[in-house]
């Protein structure tokens, strides 16, 4: 299906993330197959009808349901999501995500944590991916500098151990580069599963 947009004729959201699902890698799918769902407010399997009819009889349309399977609207990045398909290639634990975490300096206004396991021995591991945006973007720093952003991390983190027994930070370079996150991931503890 075709639209306008601004002028300009494109392809509908719903198709676009359907070619994109039917061309691409599974890391870089997932990620917008999570996307999808938050923009469309739909579910997995809302999504994977969708590819079954918009995606019928085009190749790739197995890899792009599998890819839909695993969906989820709650992952608030593409770097959250491509950390999640390699935990998912892997076979680990896969976390919840977006978990309150109870702010003792404020209570009523918990921090959320990207990536929550709670361990077979009841080990609670929260897991951070780092992006540089929130130091510099104005509309995440709310007026603080970068000196202040981090400060006010570090509390956040210190907090943060107060009610979970690990908090384990990662950076886009350790999604990008497979190896060094799995490694991670293995000395934090999450067991693999598949």
């Amino acid at each position: 299906m075709v639209e306008r947009l601004d002028g300009i004729l494109v392809t509908s959201l719903e198709d676009t993330i359907v070619d994109c699902l039917l061309e691409l890698g599974f890391r870089e799918g997932l990620a917008i197959a999570d996307a999808g769902l938050a923009r469309l407010g739909i579910d997995a399997a809302e999504l994977g009808a969708l590819i079954s009819e918009r995606g019928r009889h085009r190749p790739g349309v197995r890899h792009a349901l599998e890819t839909a399977r695993h969906a989820d609207a709650r992952s608030e990045s593409g770097g959250e999501s491509m950390a999640r398909a390699i935990m998912i290639e892997h076979g680990f634990m896969l976390p919840e995500l977006q978990v309150p975490i109870e702010n003792p300096d404020n209570p009523g206004h918990p921090w959320r944590c990207d990536f929550f396991w709670e361990l077979p021995d009841g080990t609670i591991v929260v897991g951070e991916l780092d992006g540089g945006e929130k130091y510099v973007n104005p509309a995440m720093t709310h007026g603080r500098d970068v000196l202040q952003v981090m400060r006010d991390e570090r509390l956040r983190e210190s907090g943060m151990t107060l009610a979970v027994d690990r908090v384990m930070r990662f950076t886009f370079s350790d999604v990008a580069n497979e190896a060094r996150l799995v490694a991670l991931l293995e000395r934090f503890g999450i067991p693999h599963v598949a």
